[in-house]
């Protein structure tokens, strides 16, 4: 397994770009409030090859795992770029395998557009719902959209155990976000590698009425952003929809059908795979109920 200085080294590099590692705070309209020290950037190249040794242990012992033997095909949804595997910016692919292959692409807006939030009696959680079907965000969504773009380590551990086809078993969703972790230390590497840092000078705007909704790919999936504001900056309308608001609905048909095939095992075995599918899906409480 990975050592400990494996997991300190994605939060010093938050540290060091964003001035915490948990909920970055440098970030600001244009650019940085302070720009990083060009030694921050060799700091992380110094120790970039470890961690993506330690990174590739880890999905090396993912890939080793034994996985539920189950599949529902399902509608996968995740930003898509035709220039690199998009986590920040791209159009909206949904896409589908299993025997019903298609694609969809939207915009942010006409993905909004798209998508309703239903409330259920009896729960404080909401669902996504796109043209009245649930469907799945995250790492194997992404996978699944575009993993011929992923940096050559990550590729390589992913097709080794599934090739290139679309894989509609959630269980191997953990497998893909650790084959994404080898990923972005990679991409991590090429960028440190040709970075030059430069200081930024704030960039100076006027405030006026609007409206602004973006999406971005988070850990768990697709995070929507939207705001209106008014001529004093005042939000007068806002609207988060988070990837667990996203999945939960298809994690729900997964369990109804995954359910009834774990009949013969026995109470504390069927608990146990019901356990391993909801945190494949890896849910986010405060997410949940935002």
């Amino acid at each position: 397994m990975p050592s400990p200085s494996g997991w300190a080294f994605g939060n010093r590099v938050n540290e060091l770009i964003g001035g915490r590692s948990i909920h970055p705070l440098n970030n600001w309209i244009g650019g940085f409030k302070v720009t990083p020290p060009q030694s921050a950037l060799t700091e992380i190249q110094t120790q970039i090859n470890e961690a993506l040794a330690d990174a590739v242990k880890l999905a090396k012992f993912f890939a080793k795992l034994k996985y539920p033997k189950f599949e529902r095909p399902t509608a996968f949804a995740s930003l898509d770029s035709r220039q690199n595997y998009a986590i920040y910016d791209g159009q909206i692919l949904i896409s589908a395998g299993g025997g019903r292959p298609f694609s969809r692409r939207y915009s942010s807006r006409e993905f909004y557009d798209k998508i309703q939030e239903v409330e259920e009696a009896g729960s404080l959680a909401k669902r996504a719902v796109w043209s009245n079907q649930h469907f799945m965000v995250g790492a194997l969504a992404r996978v699944n959209n575009h993993g011929h773009k992923l940096n050559a380590a990550a590729k390589k551990i992913w097709r080794a155990v599934h090739g290139s086809a679309t894989v509609c078993n959630p269980f191997y969703n953990i497998l893909a976000q650790a084959v994404e972790i080898v990923h972005c230390v990679e991409e991590m590497e090429k960028i440190t590698g040709k970075l030059k840092i430069k200081k930024e000078a704030p960039v100076k705007f006027k405030i006026r009425a609007g409206e602004g909704i973006a999406t971005v790919e988070a850990p768990r999936g697709i995070l929507l952003h939207y705001y209106q504001i008014d001529a004093k900056a005042r939000i007068v309308r806002a609207d988060i929809i988070t990837p667990t608001v996203m999945f939960l609905g298809n994690l729900e048909d997964d369990l109804g059908v995954y359910l009834p095939q774990t009949k013969k095992m026995t109470a504390s075995q069927r608990v146990n795979k019901i356990r391993m599918l909801i945190r494949a899906y890896d849910p986010c409480i405060s997410c949940a109920t935002h």
